[in-house]
């Protein structure tokens, strides 16, 4: 794991999103939130999951090879897509973005 990074999980601001392991940025935070980055594996269940959670398409999660793509407000004039990885072998799902809550790996 890279020097800048510690273990740890992070979950959305929903009482039902599980708790998704990840490599979360020290001493950095976005607006007081988790900067969390994810391996592959973990990043596919997190497009999996905000893709069953949006039955109405405004966030969707896109494959295209190894790249993820996040869209967001999809179909509105407010849309917005994002490449969230690979960068440095970890995707950033959300990172200075998203409110990511945060526990330690134990």
């Amino acid at each position: 794991m890279k020097d800048h990074l510690r273990p740890g999980f992070v979950s959305l601001p929903d009482d039902e999103a599980p708790w998704w392991p990840a490599h979360i940025v020290i001493g950095q935070r976005w607006n007081g939130w988790a900067i969390p980055g994810f391996a592959r594996e973990t990043a596919q269940q997190i497009a999996d999951y905000l893709n069953a959670l949006s039955d109405d398409g405004n966030t969707r999660c896109e494959w295209v090879g190894d790249d993820l793509y996040v869209t967001e407000n999809k179909g509105t004039e407010d849309e917005y897509r994002e490449r969230a990885g690979p960068d440095d072998g970890l995707y950033w799902i959300g990172a200075y973005s998203w409110c990511w809550y945060e526990k330690e790996a134990s």
